[in-house]
């Protein structure tokens, strides 16, 4: 517990504390060096206390001599942003010949940064921002739903409705992101406008294996098979579950790289500087927007443009066309006439949302990490003089 300190003078001696040696009535007692060797020999000679300080104190030397012969820190990075432009690329490759200390003071540089920025520009490729959802626009314009898919199939408008409304509880029951309660039902809508042999009995066992599809797609650990069958009350088995996954990642011809609302949305939710409470307003509209059958056609991109206008206007409790500036048009490409016509349709939704039977969304935005924006008079369609009143009529 204590050390030990050799005392030399007219006679070798250790210097013992009294909770090593707790029997004694003094504090402190010496014992000759002979007696400590002949109990801890088997561990070799570990009373040459001096030789290891010597050693010791020869290291701490030398450390603080090549200390003193190696430039400082400031020195250092004073002498790399003279010589080199950090934030030209084409200087990188010639730090790749200065030495190992002079790099890692370049990499000091990004402590006295904010964390925050300083992760955006390691993650955030702010750099290819726009080249990427240039390229995730083309990918959307790839993959489209026809309007009115449903046409020449058994499954009604009302009754997609009820299946996606228990897609989403699914999804809230296993905790899921949001990505993948998009993409599911993105796959089961794909497989509806693809094939038309949906009816009231392979209706759940399509919704359910489009969820599983989708889990194995964003998650990063996908359902268990049977979990899966169980939220079913097994009505369903685990073959089924497998051949119907078959099926339809066949018909979809193994493409599940359909851009999704949500990764659109954080984009613009960025440029346009909202509060936590205004996105969750938006992502909120957008979920609701996934139960109106006349919405299924519609871009993400758009979609996406649509529902951050409107959460912003409930935000305000006020229809401003203003509030759709420059600075969203140009990163969004959309002008406000053209998703003005969707306003009324996310408005219906919003409001089908608040009935008794459909119940999913509004339960999974009323949580405080969602605002309860689904509780917020705002959005209730029955409250006099609200923006989604005024858009229901």
């Amino acid at each position: 517990m204590a050390a030990t300190e050799l005392q030399w003078k007219e006679v070798q001696s250790i210097l013992v504390f009294d909770d090593e040696n707790h029997k004694l009535p003094e504090n402190k007692k010496t014992i000759d060096v002979a007696q400590v060797k002949s109990h801890r020999r088997p561990l070799g000679d570990i009373c040459n206390v001096l030789q290891a300080n010597k050693e010791r104190n020869d290291r701490v030397s030398e450390k603080k001599r090549q200390k003193i012969e190696e430039p400082t820190i400031q020195t250092a990075v004073t002498d790399l942003e003279d010589e080199y432009s950090l934030h030209d690329p084409s200087d990188c490759s010639s730090l790749l010949t200065e030495p190992y200390w002079a790099l890692q003071k370049v990499l000091d540089l990004g402590k006295r940064e904010n964390e925050a920025d300083l992760t955006e520009k390691l993650y955030g490729v702010t750099e290819y921002v726009d080249d990427i959802y240039d390229y995730l626009r083309k990918l959307e314009r790839n993959n489209v739903i026809e309007m009115r898919h449903l046409n020449g199939s058994e499954m009604s408008e009302k009754m997609r409705t009820i299946l996606v409304d228990w897609m989403i509880e699914v999804h809230l029951h296993f905790q899921l992101c949001q990505e993948t309660l998009e993409l599911g039902i993105y796959i089961l809508d794909k497989f509806c406008d693809l094939r038309r042999n949906i009816n009231k009995r392979n209706a759940q066992l399509i919704g359910l294996t489009s969820i599983f599809l989708a889990a194995k797609y964003e998650e990063t650990e996908p359902l268990e098979i049977d979990d899966v069958v169980f939220v079913t009350d097994s009505a369903v088995s685990q073959k089924e579950i497998i051949r119907a996954e078959r099926i339809i990642f066949k018909t979809l011809g193994y493409n599940l790289s359909r851009p999704l609302t949500v990764q659109f949305l954080r984009r613009y939710s960025k440029i346009a500087g909202v509060t936590p409470m205004e996105h969750a307003y938006a992502t909120y509209f957008c979920d609701a927007a996934l139960l109106e059958y006349s919405l299924c056609s519609v871009q993400p991109s758009r979609l996406a443009s649509a529902a951050l206008f409107l959460a912003l206007c409930v935000s305000k409790d006020v229809i401003d066309f203003k509030m759709w500036n420059d600075n969203l048009i140009k990163h969004t490409t959309y002008k406000l006439l053209d998703f003005l016509h969707l306003l009324p349709r996310i408005a219906t939704a919003v409001q089908l949302c608040s009935t008794n039977k459909l119940e999913a969304v509004r339960k999974k935005y009323a949580r405080a990490d969602k605002f309860y924006v689904s509780m917020m008079p705002g959005v209730h369609p029955c409250t006099k003089g609200s923006v989604i009143e005024h858009l229901c009529q």
